[in-house]
């Protein structure tokens, strides 16, 4: 079995940097020496890594994939590298041309593992450029020796070496999500609390004081001493600031500050002792938790302005700190605090309104919960929640299901922010902070937690601005003697595509040659066979159980695309158009219940009953007088062509026959590819009370859109022109209360959808709309809509009312097709 970590000779390569190009002069009579020949080469070579490092960057450009070996009683010993070729940073080319059987005892970070290490890992494996002396013959000449038996390589081996790096942190040249750059600290010793204002400026609970610092210039602008330690900071309602202190004579209390002048407000005491943790909920109550005595008071948001009634006192288990609130419901979650040696793992949910608790989840040791945060993603809320084992998981609020993790090397003292949240880990006086994208985590991507940044000091809060843009963290004395402070650090990264496509280019470069990544091993212990891994993944548990680990061939590599493949797929975008092509995704989770709906219309006369036997005959009795008439008999069944519960038209963006404001001609959101920002659309929206089929609805023949030709010279001729437009799906999100439709989410690719828009050009409605006298004629085919059982809609605009339809008025029986009409005047601004 074969390695490639090891060649003969000693390995290496040159430094990154290529010098001023130089290039020999040759003329008749020249006396060409070995520098003349070095130079020739060393010319042609740093050229060809110009070209590599500046045009093409470094990654993977093919091939070098890592596989199982082949014998399966060595794959507890090999993996088996296949060919193919990189560049590396210095724009040197490395090729591997055969198999190559790796034996991982031979690579250093493999073999300075203790063999009774329990922990599963994560390896890199990688290749490095390498150059090797080879085919030694003597040195005929040799000015600096006198030896005449001394050898040389005749010739010098372009090759490469294995490697592999130890669980490898994110890395910040692959890393795309946001980073973090330090600023200028603020020196406030003693910071424990931190707060951002609405307006982005930060505010600081130092010691007995609270200081308001400046976003923009860093400078304090405002001090308070409130006499006594301060324990809790937190954001009211409006933006102002609850603090939670100690009084000079003893006591809590709590004062209300001004968010941006720091000017006291009302004020009152607090019932309860120390320790205590304190939060705000989404209407502006304060919660102040006695931690030893287990009492949650719950002050009204009223406590903001003064007058406020008593707090509510909710009885809880004793030991619990305040993790964090739920970020729309009136729930607050509590932990276990740090002297409590019981249901440690625990996360209690307590109703605020009952002060009833029950568990949320209870966390396996030894994920102790140390921090979290609240927030809501994609409509639903989840929780981040850091464990003392260094573990971060999203936590499902209404089931208490743990979504997805991800492992730290250290515990978590601190988070904060979404969808982009930032880990604080603190252990022996120094700290690292890192960003978690949320949704990455969700979706188990393997990126989901970028590079740390470190700095001296033990973390103590973290706080992110509101736009995300800045990240705050207060943080205690590294060591006895020294002083803490609150680093700034700067968020950088995350521009939209036309921002990067926009900016200017910094030259790429490298100190020395990188060790680039082919695959990573997870799950990897000295002694456990390395498999290719499978379809649908496999249990990571069990695998541990079997001594298994699965090779990731895209985990940790940068793929460096050919000019073929680049032009492959361009093709392919082109020929396919910009999405819409791709699966459904997975269902989310169920929503909370709806309103109750209006009564709907009554039904259908019930069938008459069977006739009953006849009787015997009676006596005939004498003649009786002539009765008065009957009153009409019920109406009978419906007659042939009628049918019951088609899909009818229910609402429409605009008010038939009547102006609307341009404002209101643009109901459609959509989110624009080219700068990722959420814009409006000009468009016309109909909505059905059952889904329908997109295939066929067009904006030529089906759902058309006309307007007046003003060209006629006498003005004697009313000329209508249809306008051009596109059809697409849409999904209603609002409508007013008359019922017509004011805003509608673009749902591009749906093959059903229960609304449609008939989109404008934005020439025609800036060039013609806003010129005034123009109103707008349309129509919708009814018998080319078609719903999701195969029928038609009934689309008959009959007495202009809504739903469509129906015949007779207020009945559910209709007929497949029919033509919709309407027409509304815009009005210009």
């Amino acid at each position: 079995m074969g390695t490639s970590t090891k060649h003969a000779g000693a390995c290496g390569c040159a430094t990154c940097a290529v010098a001023p190009f130089t290039r020999n002069n040759y003329f008749t009579g020249k006396l060409l020496l070995e520098r003349d020949f070095t130079d020739e080469q060393q010319y042609l070579r740093d050229k060809v890594r110009h070209h590599h490092q500046r045009l093409h960057g470094a990654g993977i450009v093919c091939g070098l994939t890592l596989e199982p070996h082949p014998t399966e009683g060595c794959q507890d010993r090999f993996v088996r590298l296949t060919p193919g070729t990189a560049v590396d940073c210095c724009g040197h080319e490395v090729l591997v041309p055969h198999l190559d059987d790796v034996e991982l005892a031979t690579l250093p970070a493999v073999a300075a593992l203790d063999p009774d290490d329990d922990t599963l890992h994560r390896l890199r494996i990688c290749v490095r450029y390498a150059e090797c002396g080879t085919e030694p013959v003597p040195v005929l000449y040799d000015e600096c020796a006198c030896d005449d038996d001394r050898c040389l390589p005749n010739r010098v081996l372009e090759s490469y070496e294995v490697d592999a790096v130890l669980d490898p942190p994110a890395d910040p040249v692959t890393w795309t999500g946001p980073t973090l750059v330090r600023g200028t600290d603020l020196a406030f010793g003693d910071a424990r609390h931190l707060r951002t204002t609405p307006a982005g400026d930060l505010a600081v609970g130092d010691g007995s004081r609270v200081h308001l610092v400046d976003r923009a210039s860093g400078t304090t602008t405002g001090s308070l001493d409130l006499g006594g330690t301060v324990h809790g900071l937190q954001r009211t309602a409006t933006g102002h600031l609850y603090v939670v202190h100690e009084q000079p004579a003893g006591g809590l209390h709590v004062t209300v500050l001004h968010g941006t002048t720091l000017a006291a407000g009302h004020d009152q005491d607090v019932d309860g002792s120390l320790p205590v943790s304190t939060a705000v909920t989404a209407d502006g109550a304060l919660l102040v938790l006695d931690e030893a005595a287990g009492a949650l008071s719950v002050h009204d948001p009223a406590l903001e302005g003064g007058g406020a009634p008593a707090p509510v006192v909710h009885a809880v288990a004793a030991g619990q700190r305040l993790l964090d609130v739920h970020p729309t419901a009136s729930l607050a979650y509590l932990v276990a605090g740090p002297d409590t040696t019981t249901d440690v793992g625990r996360v209690t949910q307590v109703d605020l309104a009952t002060g009833a608790s029950s568990d949320l989840l209870v966390v396996p040791d030894p994920g102790r919960p140390t921090a979290g945060r609240a927030a809501v993603l994609g409509g639903v809320a989840r929780l981040l929640l850091a464990g003392a084992d260094g573990s971060v998981s999203l936590v499902d609020l209404g089931t208490g299901d743990v979504l997805a993790a991800e492992a730290f090397a250290a515990p978590v003292t601190a988070v904060d922010g979404a969808p982009w949240a930032y880990a604080v880990q603190s252990s022996g006086g120094q700290s690292q902070v890192r960003a978690v994208g949320l949704d990455r985590l969700l979706a188990g991507r393997p990126d989901g937690a970028g590079p740390v940044l470190g700095f001296a000091g033990s973390a103590r809060a973290v706080a992110v601005a509101g736009d995300g843009a800045v990240v705050h963290v207060a943080y205690g004395p590294p060591a006895e003697g020294e002083s803490g402070g609150v680093a700034v650090l700067e968020v950088a990264g995350g521009r939209t595509c036309r921002e990067r496509w926009e900016a200017l280019s910094t030259c790429p470069s490298c100190d020395q040659a990188d060790c680039l990544t082919v695959a990573t091993i997870s799950g990897y212990r000295p002694g456990f066979a390395v498999r290719a891994a499978e379809d649908p993944p496999t249990d990571p548990a069990a695998d541990a159980a079997a001594r298994i680990a699965r090779i990731d061939n895209m985990d940790g590599r940068v793929r460096l695309r050919s000019t073929a493949e680049l032009s492959a797929a361009i093709e392919c975008l082109l020929d396919s158009g910009s999405g819409g092509g791709g699966a459904p995704g997975p269902r989310g989770p169920q929503g909370p219940p709806g309103r109750d709906g209006t009564d709907g219309a009554d039904g259908v006369d019930g069938r008459d009953g069977v006739d009953g036997r006849d009787g015997a005959d009676g006596a005939d009795g004498a003649p009786g007088r002539n009765g008065t008439d009957g009153r009409p008999g019920d109406p009978g069944p419906p007659g042939p062509g009628l049918e019951q519960d088609l899909t009818q038209i229910d609402a429409i963006s605009w008010t038939h026959a009547e102006k609307l404001p341009l404002d209101e001609l643009r109901p459609v959101f959509f989110v624009d590819p080219a700068s990722g920002r959420r814009r409006q659309a000009w468009a016309l929206v109909i909505s059905f009370t059952r889904p329908v089929r997109m295939q066929g609805i067009d904006a030529a023949h089906v759902f058309t859109v006309d307007a007046p030709q003003r060209d006629d010279q006498d003005g004697m001729f009313l000329c209508r022109c249809q306008v051009r437009g596109e059809v697409h799906p849409v999904k209603v999100t609002a409508q007013d209360g008359s019922g017509r439709i004011t805003e509608a989410e673009l749902t591009p690719g749906e093959p059903v959808s229960p609304a449609i828009a008939f989109l404008l050009s934005e020439r025609f409605a800036e060039g013609v709309l806003r010129q005034g006298e123009s109103d707008l004629w349309v129509r919708l085919q009814g018998e080319f809509v078609v719903d999701e059982d195969g029928r038609a809609v009934d689309a008959e605009f009959t007495r202009a009312e809504l739903p469509t339809g129906d015949r007779p008025a207020g009945e559910k029986f209709g007929v497949q097709g029919g033509l919709f009409q309407s027409w509304l005047v815009p009005a210009p601004d």
